[in-house]
């Protein structure tokens, strides 16, 4: 992870993500840092994160659905969001995101573990570009 990412990088990505509660708790919380973590690689992680969720915007080719669904499962598991209940059996797109994300809830990826998943993926598909 570089090791040019600052707090104030941090502050800069949590103003452009003003309508995103679910970032800004993440934010708050590793600023805050009340899981133990070393606080700096915690930050930094974090930070690297939510640009790769900016950067995937960017790839010229679409993943693959299935890729789609890793990439958001990780996603939310990184920002350690609450699963919530499983949604209608007739809404086909919410259920695969949600049996993605239960998936990785299950398997028991950490949000921190997740944020580097999600990491790698994208930069293994902005390699393959």
């Amino acid at each position: 992870m570089p090791a040019d990412i600052t707090n104030s990088d941090l502050k800069t990505i949590y103003d452009d993500a003003s309508t995103k509660d679910e970032v800004k708790t993440a934010i708050e919380n590793a600023v805050k840092n009340d899981s133990g973590h070393d606080n700096d690689s915690h930050q930094e992680r974090l930070a690297v994160f939510l640009k790769a969720s900016k950067e995937v915007t960017d790839l010229p080719t679409a993943p693959s659905n299935e890729i789609k669904l890793q990439l958001y499962a990780y996603y939310k598991q990184g920002l350690a969001c609450a699963l919530g209940d499983a949604p209608g059996m007739f809404d086909f797109t919410a259920k695969a995101k949600y049996n993605a994300w239960k998936k990785v809830c299950d398997e028991g990826v950490t949000p921190d573990v997740a944020q580097q998943k999600y990491i790698d993926l994208v930069r293994e598909l902005q390699a393959a570009e």
